[in-house]
């Protein structure tokens, strides 16, 4: 995960009180504005048939209090074209 370009220093589940992937948070996080980019890989999640390819995966949840813009690619096995 990054902020602003800059990585940002993750926790995995096993090392954090809330028992999922915590990142921190570089100095004072109220009234600014910051662009955070997560980065990950899903293996197997899309069922890849001989003509169609079906993905059913919540990006991002409900759990947040607000997102801006959200951008989301998923590149598809094999010779599949890239979808965004």
């Amino acid at each position: 995960m990054t902020q602003d370009g800059a990585p940002l220093t993750v926790d995995p589940p096993p090392n954090t009180p809330s028992g999922g992937y915590e990142w921190h948070l570089p100095g004072p996080t109220s009234d600014t504005t910051a662009t955070y980019e997560l980065t990950y890989t899903v293996r197997g999640a899309a069922e890849v048939g001989p003509d169609v390819a079906e993905l059913y995966w919540d990006f991002t949840g409900d759990q947040h209090p607000g997102l801006g813009t959200v951008h989301i690619d998923v590149h598809l096995p094999g010779d599949a074209p890239n979808a965004t």
